[in-house]
Formats: C-alpha cells, structure tokens, sequence
C-alpha cells in the first residue's frame, strides 16, 4: 500500500536535507556569514543528516526495500506445506 505519504515524504525529507546543507556550506564558503563555532557545528550536524540521507537510499534501507519486494512478488505457501518448516 503506497500512499502519497509514504511514497513522497523520504524523498521530500531528503531533498530538504541536502539542500539546506548545500546552502548553509555556500554561505560559508562564499562568506555571506561569519564561520563561527555555532556555524561549524550546524554544518557538522548537517553533513551527519547528508550522511544519513545517502545510507537511507543506498544503505540497509535500500536493500530491505528491495526485499520486501521480492517476497510480496513471491507465491504463498499453502498451509499444509507450512507445518512441516521449522
């Protein structure tokens, strides 16, 4: 079942995520704020979150997906069969 909700909200996430870090990196590097410490570390929070992003969509998460796939597109095992798997 792929409601809009579930289909859209981890790539709207996503893509928030990497672009308000692109743009927080640009002003610092362009210098349109001052690198202070507090910005340093919401960088470093950030690029954490990019790093999270990439693992979601490439990682573990990528590879569950792709087996929940495979095991839905798989026929059932009738009853019978079931009992004797242990």
């Amino acid at each position: 079942m792929n409601t809009i909700s579930t289909k859209w909200g981890p790539i709207i996430i996503s893509a928030l995520v990497v672009v308000i870090f692109g743009l927080v990196f640009s002003f610092v590097a362009l210098k349109f704020v001052d690198d202070s410490s507090g910005i340093k570390d919401l960088l470093i929070g950030l690029f954490a979150q990019v790093q999270a992003v990439i693992s979601y969509w490439l990682g573990s998460s990528a590879g569950s997906k792709a087996k929940d796939a495979i095991i839905a597109a798989s026929p059932a095992v009738p009853s019978d069969q079931s009992e004797g798997i242990k």
